[in-house]
């Protein structure tokens, strides 16, 4: 698959870029439906920003990606082990109080979208919350050598047992991607 070649030939170079972007207001809305030391799945992990931020603050945090180049890394930085695993692996059955998945799903195929969100909804425990982010549109393209899927605020209708709680949409300005449109979402399982 190319989209996990591109991460497992540029794992040093996409941590740097993205291990220090300021996404702080993404972690509130979050942070208020989970308890203190609540279990957390960071999906896609990338560089580890994340889980170290959740680490930080208290949560029993277990940090999952695809690319065994970016597991080495993110090990590396968070100082624990980063377990290697698609999406389409999920095994977990109510497991989480919340899952975080920050700009990864978007690398699910439109088609199998549905089902993977079975299995992250699987993974959470009743009442669980997930975020999840998705570049804004409408289309899926291949950029970079990268698979995407860009999805809007009229695509959230995956899943009958997670409830959106709100979306909302940023920007932001990185130099090799000025003004990129982001769809967040913030779901609870009913």
């Amino acid at each position: 698959m190319s989209t996990l070649r591109y991460y497992n030939n540029n794992a040093e170079t996409y941590a740097e870029q993205t291990r220090y972007l300021d996404v702080s207001q993404l972690y509130t809305d979050f942070e208020e439906c989970l308890c203190p030391g609540a279990r957390i799945l960071d999906l896609g992990c990338g560089s580890g920003r994340d889980s170290k931020y959740f680490l930080e603050r208290g949560y029993d945090v277990t940090p999952v990606d695809g690319s065994a180049e970016m597991c080495r890394v993110a090990s590396e930085y968070l100082g624990i082990p980063v377990q290697r695993k698609l999406f389409s692996e999920l095994k977990y059955r109510e497991e989480f109080d919340g899952i975080w998945v920050c700009a990864s799903l978007h690398h699910v195929p439109k088609e199998q979208i549905a089902d993977i969100m079975s299995k992250v909804s699987r993974a959470l425990k009743p009442q669980g919350v997930l975020y999840a982010s998705f570049k804004y549109g409408d289309d899926e393209r291949v950029v970079d050598g990268r698979f995407f899927s860009f999805y809007n605020e009229t695509d959230l209708d995956w899943i009958s047992d997670l409830g959106l709680i709100e979306y909302w949409i940023t920007e932001y300005d990185r130099p090799e991607r000025p003004r990129e449109k982001w769809l967040n979402t913030l779901w609870r399982k009913t």
